[in-house]
């Protein structure tokens, strides 16, 4: 009988050999995946978080974030991302993307921005403004491994960032299509005076932060092929 990470995997390959562009995808036909996912647990990847927290207390400079990858093609990657207290994945995108994002350990604030359009600019320099991004801020989300998974997709909290509220927190991460010639892109929010009561916020693209990196952990859970 296939295990429950095993279930989620089986589906993921099924539904994305059909669908496996974000144009062709939509919350309906993700609605198997998202299903099992919510059941999934650190057991079901053999995740022990106290054999984690010992392994990190041995280092001298352990990374803020640990990756885990469980599998990866060019329709679907999926992967565990452990991210210590006082670190967090810097505010990024996922380009024409979906992502599906299941705690398995702890809990987190997830703060995301949609997309926006907006008739005025900040009191910014042309050259300033060119590098903006206007975007509406979504309203915080306190997630933590009770609660069913995060659905982002291409115009839904597409950026987004994440900070732990524990020690460290654990989340499987599915992603369709996987990453190609397309690279996610850092952001950081203006702080602008003009227009103050507009929902409209705006984003400067940065480079990666290099507080941001990220060591390997070892995949250890039931054969997914």
């Amino acid at each position: 009988m296939a295990t429950a990470i095993q279930q989620v995997f089986t589906l993921c390959r099924q539904t994305f050999a059909k669908h496996s562009s974000a144009d062709k995808l939509n919350k309906e036909i993700l609605s198997p995946i998202i299903s099992s996912l919510n059941k999934i647990t650190h057991h079901d990847l053999r995740f022990d978080p106290e054999e984690f927290k010992d392994q990190v207390s041995k280092k001298i400079n352990p990374a803020p974030v640990s990756y885990m990858e469980l599998y990866r093609d060019h329709k679907f990657t999926m992967a565990v991302f452990v991210v210590r207290a006082g670190s967090s994945l810097p505010l990024h995108d996922h380009p024409d993307m979906f992502g599906l994002l299941k705690l398995i350990h702890g809990s987190i604030r997830l703060v995301s921005y949609n997309d926006a359009t907006d008739s005025f600019s900040p009191a910014l320099s042309e050259s300033q403004r060119k590098n903006l991004k206007p975007v509406i801020k979504n309203s915080d989300k306190i997630v933590s491994s009770s609660d069913d998974c995060c659905v982002l997709t291409p115009t839904d909290g597409n950026i987004h960032g994440i900070q732990p509220l524990t020690e460290f927190s654990a989340f499987l991460d599915i992603l369709v299509p996987s990453y190609r010639n397309n690279s996610c892109h850092y952001y950081q929010e203006v702080e602008t005076t003009v227009n103050s009561n507009s929902k409209t916020k705006w984003l400067a693209e940065i480079p990666e932060p290099s507080t941001y990196w990220c060591d390997s952990l070892p995949y250890r859970g039931p054969k997914l092929i």
